[in-house]
């Protein structure tokens, strides 16, 4: 989900943000070293090189250009999935503690970033709303910090905030405000007047805001059970601008439509960061394959050493942890598990999780939650309506 060119470079750290609260994981607060960050087998060589150039940033830097690396620094975390680049953006911005007062407005939306990226939504809030205080409508951190603001209250469940930071939008950045209001309605019952403004949207945009456009059309076409419209949309989306956020999603979306061997030629060549893992697990063990063993294996190892070491700031996001419990027939651990989720992120794909866990389990009160949350908002997901089936009328 994403945006730019001028809005490009002016929105970066919140698309970050929205692609983050769909399918990230929290992300742990330890700073690494740059030989580290590096050294990561996530990264390709010649993001590796451009690593190497961006840790070379020296404390007498001009502000402006540590910001931008700090900028870019998160955006490689963005596109690959590696938690560490986090933390060394983290330490482009040391001069700068969020806490200080003399702070740039722009270091503090991308300490915002950051935090938002560890599931710390209320740190994240309070501090753009320091941003938006201390800017001007005019300024671009001023734009930047609502647009983050609102993906975070999207993320949470907040509908309310979002239509509010959105219409704040409208006079700054019309088609962002625009996908921002659709995105809104999409899951708030209005999807016959979201999916043609995203799809005007994304004729008008290009590159990653283009993406971000179609990438929410593609979610709303799921919604309403629209499977060749959402695959199409997809696609857009991948070749407007390649993300590890969107392909995650679009696996996810093979996988339940019965396309595992699609879903793992897509996630060939992604980083094997373990969200991408468990995809291709599912994949694997749909389609028979013998590496289906090894690989369950080595998120089972995973998830029981963060459990052992009581450290949940590194796990799978705990919604991927859910649909792993759940497919490996631990239902009563998927539940806890989706409604631990459900307590920090509400959008449709944590409702869907925690609906399968619920009617797995067997737990009508949980049942019940999931259908007063569709009630209370008028999501339409026919997903959900399916696993439900005749309680939801």
């Amino acid at each position: 989900m994403s945006t730019r060119s001028f809005i490009r470079c002016l929105f970066v750290s919140a698309l970050l943000v929205a692609a983050a609260g769909a399918n990230g994981a929290p992300l742990p607060s330890s700073t690494p070293q740059p030989d580290a960050i590096v050294a990561t087998q996530l990264l390709p060589r010649a993001q590796k090189d451009a690593l190497r150039r961006l840790t070379a940033v020296a404390p007498e830097t001009d502000p402006a250009q540590r910001l931008a690396a700090a900028r870019r620094m998160i955006e490689l975390g963005r596109i690959n999935g590696d938690p560490r680049t986090l933390g060394y953006a983290e330490s482009i911005l040391a001069p700068w503690p969020a806490g200080s007062a003399d702070v740039p407005v722009d270091a503090i939306v991308l300490h915002a970033t950051i935090a938002q990226s560890r599931h710390a939504f209320s740190r994240a809030r309070s501090l753009l709303d320091r941003a938006i205080e201390r800017s001007k409508p005019g300024e671009p951190a001023f734009a930047q910090a609502l647009l983050t603001r609102a993906a975070i209250a999207q993320a949470t469940g907040d509908l309310a905030a979002v239509r509010s930071d959105c219409q704040r939008l409208f006079s700054l950045a019309r088609e962002i405000a625009a996908i921002c209001a659709a995105s809104v309605d999409a899951v708030a019952g209005r999807l016959d007047t979201a999916i043609p403004v995203l799809r005007v949207a994304s004729e008008r945009t290009a590159d990653s805001v283009r993406a971000w456009a179609l990438g929410a059309l593609a979610q709303a076409y799921e919604q309403r059970g629209e499977r060749g419209a959402a695959e199409n949309a997809y696609d857009a989306a991948l070749n407007a601008s390649d993300d590890l956020t969107t392909r995650l999603a679009y696996a996810d979306f093979l996988l339940a439509r019965g396309s595992a061997a699609t879903a793992a030629r897509l996630l060939q060549d992604a980083p094997p960061t373990d969200g991408v893992v468990l995809r291709q697990w599912r994949s694997a063990r749909l389609l028979g394959h013998s590496e289906a063993a090894a690989l369950e294996a080595r998120l089972a190892t995973r998830l029981e050493d963060a459990r052992r070491r009581g450290d949940g700031s590194d796990l799978l996001h705990a919604r991927d942890w859910a649909q792993f419990e759940l497919e490996r027939g631990a239902v009563a651990e998927a539940l806890r598990l989706a409604q631990a989720n459900w307590r920090d992120q509400r959008e449709p794909a944590d409702l869907l999780v925690l609906a399968r866990a619920a009617s797995a389990a067997r737990d009508s009160d949980a049942r019940a939650g999931v259908i007063a949350w569709m009630k209370r908002t008028g999501l339409q997901d026919v997903r959900v309506d399916a696993v439900l089936g005749e309680e939801r009328s």
